[in-house]
């Protein structure tokens, strides 16, 4: 259902409350006033393949995007209970130690964009689940299987040179003088804070692909993502030097190359063995099940009542959307119930 519902069943949560969250020169800020702004966000940060940042607005109400979510977690975990696979609390403090193996930082990731304990054993039972119900029947791959796969295919293996960089973006070719004047005596990031065109170069002075709230350009691969005009002028401009100027979409671009590293060979972790191993017993189990039918069916044969009216009305054109594709599929869609309680009379 993931795929079905993509845009339907993906977002943020929220919840009413009045418990002050802050507090504005003495003036308190309630929780609930917090979750009804993240409901009734019209516009949101969003980071672009180039790794620079924009505001855009959301396919669905964020309100509507988080209960769709919330829904879809109890629909998976019900196919997986049905199914026999409901992944177990062991085999959650499993995953934990693997995930928190492959990523030391995991745990203070999650809670920093706001899960609790309970909501991160929530999250990976869902994930475990989703993968049980994928190779429901199919003879597991073994960790051998996933070693003998990283010996026959090495260049999948192989880590990419990488480039960190700031960048310079213009509108206007009479300006790349300026800039070249600038340059003088100032850095690549002060004159990129003054004259690029790229409106995150305010905040992060031109960093490419900068972490969220940093200054600092992250790395990335040198490959062909980086597109036909970008590409050629990061593998040949050095480490600690500036390119020329070269026109990038239509406009005028210069570059700094702050950093490199050179491509290697990798050697997979246990943890990335055991993800290997996975993925390769799902390569085998495609097409023998569908989740995304299973998911489905269970989603619109399910008792879904929705309290609050502004949910009701997308969670029903959601419903009627997928009851009708799959009536297109020529399946027979179950029944489904959503509806808004009232109040007794």
């Amino acid at each position: 259902m993931a795929a079905t519902t993509a845009a339907g069943l993906t977002g943020c949560g929220g919840k009413a409350g009045g418990e002050t969250i802050a507090n504005f020169n003495g003036k308190p800020i309630e929780e609930s006033k917090y979750y009804k702004q993240l409901e009734t966000m019209d516009s949101i940060a969003v980071v672009l393949p180039n790794g620079q940042t924009t505001n855009a607005r959301p396919a669905q109400p964020l309100s509507s995007q988080a209960l769709g979510k919330l829904i879809e977690r109890q629909v998976v975990l019900q196919a997986a209970k049905d199914q026999g696979v409901l992944p177990s609390k062991e085999d959650v403090e499993k995953e934990k130690t693997l995930r928190s193996g492959l990523n030391p930082q995991f745990f203070d990731q999650m809670r920093a964009l706001g899960y609790s304990g309970d909501d991160i054993n929530e999250s990976l039972q869902v994930d475990l689940a989703l993968y049980q119900l994928s190779v429901k029947g199919q003879q597991e791959k073994t960790i051998a299987d996933a070693e003998k796969f990283v010996k026959e295919n090495p260049e999948r293996f192989r880590q990419p040179a990488t480039a960190s960089l700031r960048w310079i973006v213009l509108n206007n070719p009479s300006q790349r003088q300026a800039v070249d004047k600038a340059l003088i005596n100032a850095t690549f990031g002060a004159a990129a804070t003054q004259f690029s065109t790229v409106p995150s170069a305010k905040v992060d002075n031109g960093a490419f692909n900068p972490a969220p709230g940093s200054t600092a350009p992250r790395p990335v691969p040198v490959t062909d993502t980086l597109g036909p005009e970008l590409l050629p002028q990061v593998k040949k401009t050095g480490e600690g030097e500036a390119s020329g100027w070269f026109q990038f979409r239509g406009k005028w671009v210069k570059i700094k190359v702050e950093g490199k590293t050179v491509a290697q060979q990798t050697k997979p972790s246990a943890g990335q063995l055991e993800l290997i191993r996975r993925a390769l017993t799902q390569q085998d189990a495609k097409g023998s099940i569908d989740v995304q039918k299973i998911l489905l069916d269970k989603l619109l044969a399910a008792d879904v009542k929705i309290t609050r009216a502004h949910l009701k009305k997308n969670w029903d054109t959601l419903v009627t959307a997928l009851k009708q594709r799959t009536a297109e599929l020529g399946e027979s869609a179950p029944s489904q119930t959503s509806e808004a309680t009232k109040p007794k009379k």
